[in-house]
C-alpha cells in the first residue's frame, strides 16, 4: 500500500530555503537573506580596514554596514588596499 502525504501551500513554502542573488567584484553569488553588508564581509574573513566597499555604485562609510541589508540584485565592489613601491 502507498501511502501519500499531502501537503498545504503555507508548509511547502515554510520548507523552501530562499537565498538572494547579488553580484560581488563582478561575479554572481547566492547569500542567505536579511544578511547586512557587515556580517558579509566577516563571514568572508575580509578585515573593515583593509578595504573600501561600492555598494550599488557608492561608496559606503564603514559606519553604515550594519545598517545596509543586502538584497536581490545590488552589486558590491570590494577594493583591498595593496602596499608597495
Amino acid at each position: 500500500m502507498v501511502s501519500l502525504q499531502l501537503f498545504s501551500a503555507n508548509s511547502l513554502i515554510n520548507k523552501v530555503m530562499v537565498i538572494v542573488q547579488i553580484k560581488i567584484n563582478g561575479k554572481v553569488t547566492e547569500i542567505e537573506p536579511s544578511l547586512n553588508l557587515a556580517s558579509l564581509l566577516e563571514t568572508r574573513r575580509i578585515k573593515p580596514g583593509a578595504v573600501v566597499v561600492q555598494y550599488n555604485g557608492d561608496i559606503v562609510d564603514k559606519g553604515l554596514w550594519t545598517k545596509i541589508v543586502l538584497q536581490e540584485n545590488d552589486e558590491l565592489e570590494i577594493l583591498r588596499f595593496v602596499g608597495g613601491g
